[in-house]
């Protein structure tokens, strides 16, 4: 990871998904980066600062019909044994299936490689293993008690994938998990980091000086007008 990188990072962790959602819409990002309906699945751990990274993407396909060749760096080998350290791990998962695709030996063996984080676009399982993983965060639609194998196949490693919301994950994209209690995903296009940076100090600064002015008693419309008319 560059100087740069590790930089940006660091200045983000100073602020909120929120904060960084309401930058990407300025920027007109659809969606405003925002991955809906996760859950965080282990809110016990020690994740209490934002998890930053860039993302490592896995595709899983269906098994059944048998899919087309896969384009794992090596086939031979688990995918969980080839991904990159300090990168949050976004896999997206088949729609419709039953079976999760992250267990506790899974991500117990992303945690050893230095994965920082885990999103799953599908379900996982081992809420008790994955509990004890301190400090990396795991995100999931749902859960499962069916391993991956009973129906999925993962097939690529670090390509874009579409997720079931409808954005589009590139490898290298930063992805922000926040911790409880206000638990969010969201993904920072890459190539706007700078952009996002630039624009959050004034905008989160704007946001607060409004929401003071509501506190005393001003009206939601005079405080934007007030506070956000430049903007």
């Amino acid at each position: 990871m560059s100087q740069l990188l590790e930089a940006q990072i660091s200045e983000l962790k100073r602020y909120t998904a929120c904060d960084i959602s309401d930058a990407l819409l300025k920027l007109k990002v659809p969606g405003a980066g925002f991955i809906p309906d996760l859950a965080l699945r282990n809110p016990s751990s020690s994740f209490t600062t934002p998890a930053i990274a860039p993302a490592c993407t896995v595709l899983f396909l269906p098994k059944f019909p048998p899919p087309p060749p896969s384009q794992l760096p090596n086939p031979n080998l688990h995918f969980a044994d080839q991904l990159p350290p300090s990168s949050i791990i976004v896999i997206r998962q088949p729609p419709n299936q039953s079976n999760a695709i992250v267990g506790g030996i899974v991500a117990s063996r992303m945690a050893q490689l230095g994965s920082k984080g885990i999103v799953v676009d599908g379900r996982v399982r081992d809420l008790v293993q994955l509990a004890e993983l301190s400090g990396m965060p795991i995100y999931s639609l749902s859960t499962s008690t069916v391993g991956a194998g009973a129906l999925s196949t993962p097939h690529a490693i670090n390509h874009p994938i579409t997720l079931s919301c409808g954005i589009t994950i590139n490898p290298g994209d930063l992805i922000f998990l926040s911790p409880a209690p206000d638990p969010g995903a969201v993904c920072i296009p890459q190539n706007l980091v700078a952009e996002v940076l630039e624009i959050l100090p004034t905008m989160v600064e704007v946001d607060e000086l409004a929401l003071q002015d509501v506190k005393e008693g001003l009206s939601i419309t005079e405080a934007f007008k007030r506070r956000r008319g430049n903007l």
